[in-house]
């Protein structure tokens, strides 16, 4: 089966693994192509520098053949600056398109030609801006020539006309003058022709130059233009690339991540197929195991009532064998019968206590031993046992030697009698394997704190000792040292078993040193709380043959069976005169019509509660019976409902169970109309003692206590407890049903009683739970599971009990 488990995990750690490393690869994968593809799309959708240089480098041509023209038609010196400069930018904007391109060969030449065509360009523009502007001379002459054939037009039209006076006849213009100035206009005027003719040919050839230097400034442009188109279709073309490999990118992630999920699939389908099929195994492993563990709980649970019968079957008989064989040593004997009895009486001791060991092993085993929590005094303790022991080792003429401590205190509060138990099986063990010398057993105390001590019980023996690798197993059941003990020595090997495990469960340790032919050591260390004399159990003793309530006459009103058959018992046996009713309402009947003494009185009751009888009590119109003393009998502990009963005129309260002693005292007290001096009490004592039997289902001690011996009594009151429990469980589950608060409260409430006397704490808080949340709620709404957990634990003790009554 582990070979499988261990095939099974290691398929599954190797498929995990195949699973993980394929999602690291696929990760780092994925990661990396995304991280390109991203690059790449950031790459495509920025700007293209290059071509942005290139358009810039157009702009700055643009601008300073602009500024060329302007220069040239205004001839101001300002356009020139922004000429020269734009030389300076497009050589530097050349230079970072050169290093920009440096990565592509084509690129490179591309970058190259524009270069050389923008030197070209800016080299025509130069020469463009060098060439003299001659047109604006000719223009001049022209306008000089005009102006002189114009006055030259003007003189011969004053010339035509004839003189009127005489001053003008006499000194008028001579004609030499005239004719030397004629003379000299002409002449200006061939030569302005003669000059604007030159000057006309010198700008007909600048202008051819310009014209010429003008179609190469285009076509160095167009070539600019086309070089730039190249490089944009060629930028055009490069991200067209990059697109195609976005995407074949993509395609590829894609693939992949679809391969991945498919093998991750296939992979976790049969991690799937594995797990389900271990669980499939699994489970049928695990109801194999639980049909394996409820046999194994049934085979022990029959082992243990097996034992706890034949223990109690054998050891029924084996005392009455062992008594009388007593009696019968005590009489008139023969020597050889004497000795005879005296082998039948150490036989049946030796069985006894066989059956002791059995006894008490089964009920550790199975978790059924209760402890206590009382006072005791240790050193009474150890000289008890002493005692106890003392005839066994008397037989074998040892010494026994007791000594305590003054540390140790003089009250300790715990189990003694399982610290007893430890102590006598440790001397009994020692005693046994002791042939000569002597055992002594050593009280010493470890303060613990200021109110409690470790306990050290050490006994020691000067018997056979125990090898030392036999040590380690000493304690396990039925062991001993050697198994020919068992043969010279007798005794199951449970001793030291059960002497641990006690100490373990009262949270102690114990330790065993041993040396062969020198004798054994075992120490035991319990820890105790320090106490006082007030924590000493002290028990009131009533005398039932010379009681003082012989005579008097008791009226008893409860509704449960249980409760009325235990309280008459108790006071029939005082010689009390016992009426017993149903309710409230023929209480106050019984009261109307005869005498009484007291009254005990159940508070909640059908028909008429204790408390409205109470009522109606103190409200007769005779004085005696008004005032007569009502002892008020519940099993609440809440205050309310406690003061509930002051109020409406009861003396006294006492909680079920109720202290046999002080119901004593009351009806001795109510007999001579005396107040009880602890009337007010709370019933803590009571709540205590159910507290100590928290971890038993129930406790017959109390039954037996009132019983003075009497085993029907015992029998008769666990019947009417079962039967009582039983009709009240019904009557829950009926309320439920009917979904009446009012009637599961009072249902529940009936078998508190019998659960207190009984000491079926762990019911009897069920009970009061539910009956709180029946009354506080005033529904049975979610109430369903706390009446089946109640019906549970009742079916659980009413069990247990119907097999102790086989035994009673």
């Amino acid at each position: 089966m582990r070979q499988k488990v261990f095939s099974f995990e290691l398929r599954i750690i190797v498929i995990l693994s195949l699973v993980l490393a394929m999602v690291t690869a696929i990760g780092v994968f994925t990661f990396n192509s995304l991280h390109g593809i991203i690059i790449d799309a950031k790459e495509a959708t920025q700007p293209n520098s290059k071509i942005d240089l290139l358009k810039q480098v157009v702009g700055d041509l643009t601008d300073a053949e602009s500024s060329m023209k302007s220069y040239r038609l205004t001839n101001d010196d300002s356009y020139l600056t922004p000429f020269y400069e734009s030389i300076s930018q497009v050589d530097g904007r050349m230079a970072l398109l050169k290093q920009q391109s440096s990565g592509d060969e084509y690129q490179v030449k591309l970058a190259d030609s524009v270069a050389q065509l923008v030197e070209i360009k800016y080299s025509l523009l130069n020469r463009l801006l060098l060439l003299e502007n001659n047109e604006k001379v000719a223009d001049e002459l022209q306008k000089i020539a005009q102006k002189l054939s114009a006055q030259e037009k003007q003189r011969q039209k004053d010339a035509s006309k004839k003189s009127t006076n005489i001053f003008d006849k006499i000194f008028g213009p001579s004609k030499k003058e005239d004719k030397k100035s004629g003379l000299t206009i002409k002449d200006v005027e061939k030569e302005i022709n003669k000059a604007k003719t030159n000057q006309l040919s010198q700008l007909k050839e600048l202008k051819e130059q310009e014209l010429y230097l003008t179609k190469e400034d285009k076509i160095v442009m167009d070539k600019i233009r086309s070089l730039i188109k190249k490089m944009e279709n060629f930028e055009r073309t490069s991200n067209s690339r990059k697109a195609i490999k976005i995407t074949k990118q993509a395609n590829q992630t894609n693939f992949y991540i679809i391969i991945f999920c498919v093998l991750a699939t296939g992979l976790l389908a049969v991690t799937s197929f594995f797990i389900l099929s271990y669980s499939k195994k699994n489970k049928a492993y695990r109801a194999a195991l639980r049909d394996a563990k409820i046999q194994a709980e049934n085979l022990a649970k029959t082992k243990e009532t097996f034992l706890a019968n034949m223990s109690h079957e054998i050891r029924t008989p084996m005392n009455a064998i062992a008594g009388f064989t007593g009696q019968l040593l005590q009489s008139k004997l023969t020597k050889e019968q004497k000795e005879q009895l005296q082998i039948v009486k150490k036989s049946s001791d030796h069985l006894l206590r066989i059956i002791n060991d059995i006894l008490d092993y089964s009920k550790i085993q199975s978790g059924k031993l209760g402890f206590e929590s009382v006072g005791f005094k240790p050193a009474e303790l150890l000289h008890e046992s002493a005692l106890l022991m003392q005839p066994a080792a008397t037989d074998k003429g040892l010494k026994i030697q007791t000594s305590v401590s003054d540390a140790v205190p003089e009250i300790c509060i715990g189990d003694p009698v399982r610290l007893r138990q430890i102590i006598l099986n440790l001397m009994a063990n020692a005693i046994k394997f002791t042939e000569k010398g002597e055992v002594s057993v050593r009280f010493t105390a470890l303060p613990k704190g200021t109110d409690a001590v470790s306990l050290q019980v050490t006994v020691q023996d000067t018997g056979i000792g125990i090898e030392e690798e036999k040590l380690k197993t000493i304690f396990n059941e039925f062991e001993q040292a050697d198994s020919s003990n068992a043969r010279k020595y007798g005794g199951t090997g449970l001793g030291l078993t059960i002497s641990k495990k006690l100490t373990e469960l009262l949270e102690g340790s114990i330790d065993l040193s041993s040396v062969v032919g020198k004798g054994t050591r075992v120490t035991v260390i319990i820890p105790y709380a320090i106490g006082t004399e007030s924590d000493l159990e002290t028990t009131e003793v009533v005398e039932t043959k010379n009681s003082e309530l012989k005579g008097i006459s008791i009226l008893v009103a409860d509704d449960e069976e249980y409760n009325r058959r235990l309280i008459s018992t108790i006071l029939k046996k005082w010689g009390v005169e016992v009426t017993v009713v149903n309710n409230g309402a023929e209480a106050v009947g019984a009261v109307i019509n005869h005498t009484y003494t007291a009254v005990l009185m159940d508070v909640r009751m059908p028909v008429l509660s204790g408390i409205e009888a109470t009522k109606q009590i103190r409200q007769l119109p005779d004085p005696n019976k008004a005032q007569l003393t009502i002892i008020a009998l519940t099993a609440t502990t809440q205050q309310a409902e406690i003061e509930g009963c002051k109020q409406a005129g009861m003396q006294h309260v006492l909680s079920k169970p109720f202290n046999e002693g002080r119901l004593y005292r009351l009806l001795v007290n109510a007999a001579v109309n005396k107040p009880d001096e602890q009337a007010n009490t709370d019933n803590d004592a009571a709540e205590a003692k159910s507290a100590e039997n928290a971890d038993k289902k129930y406790d017959l001690e109390e039954l037996r206590a009132l019983s003075n011996g009497d085993i029907n009594f015992v029998r008769e009151m666990v019947q009417v407890f079962i039967t009582t429990t039983q009709s009240g469980i019904a009557g829950m589950e009926t309320a439920l049903a009917q979904e009446d608060s009012e009637a599961l409260a009072d249902a529940a409430h009936k078998i508190v009683p019998p659960c207190r006397h009984l000491q079926a704490n762990t019911l009897l808080k069920k009970l009061k739970t539910i009956e709180l949340s029946a009354r506080e709620q005033g529904s049975t709404l979610n109430m369903e599971a706390e009446v089946a957990d109640a019906k549970a634990e009742a079916a659980l003790i009413i069990g247990l009990l119907e097999t102790e009554l086989k035994h009673l």
